[in-house]
């Protein structure tokens, strides 16, 4: 009756989608969260050099999914560090 002992598919297939699928949520919580500047996303020590690095990862996962929009507000606040 476990489902996962049902599960008859290709289970490395299986966990492969569940990864990308908790990533690809996990950067949109993210993104949520450095946009709307919530939970002191970054509002941390870090340098504005990591800072940028980390926003630049963002930016290019929303890149590899066409997703512009979000790129550009991303990139709006990549610039903001940029220039401080």
């Amino acid at each position: 009756m476990d489902d996962i002992e049902e599960y008859d598919g290709n289970q490395m297939g299986f966990m492969k989608d569940l990864q990308e699928s908790s990533k690809e949520t996990m950067m949109d919580m993210i993104y949520n969260a450095v946009v709307n500047k919530q939970h002191g996303a970054l509002n941390h020590e870090a340098s504005n050099s990591t800072k940028i690095e980390g926003l630049t990862n963002i930016l290019n996962l929303f890149k590899e999914r066409e997703e512009y929009e979000k790129c550009h507000e991303i990139k709006k606040i990549i610039n903001e560090y940029d220039n401080n």
